[in-house]
């Protein structure tokens, strides 16, 4: 089972895609939803996630920072 990380700021972007990959039967996936980079941090601190799918262009921090936080934890 993959953990995917969902995170944009347009909650019906997020919740789209969450929809889709969750009718998606042959993917074995645990699907986390985050409408802000500050709440995507808090669930990468707590959960161990496979793939974060993000928006780059977020008010307060963009996704190439969240990038940066990803990198400074995991490498």
């Amino acid at each position: 089972m993959y953990r995917l990380l969902i995170v944009d700021d347009e909650h019906h972007i997020v919740d789209w895609l969450y929809e889709l990959f969750q009718e998606n039967n042959e993917m074995e996936l645990d699907i986390f939803k985050a409408y802000t980079a500050k709440s995507a941090l808090r669930i990468l601190e707590r959960q161990r996630i496979d793939v974060v799918l993000s928006d780059i262009r977020m008010p307060g921090m963009d996704g190439f920072e969240v990038l940066g936080h990803i990198r400074e934890k995991h490498d």
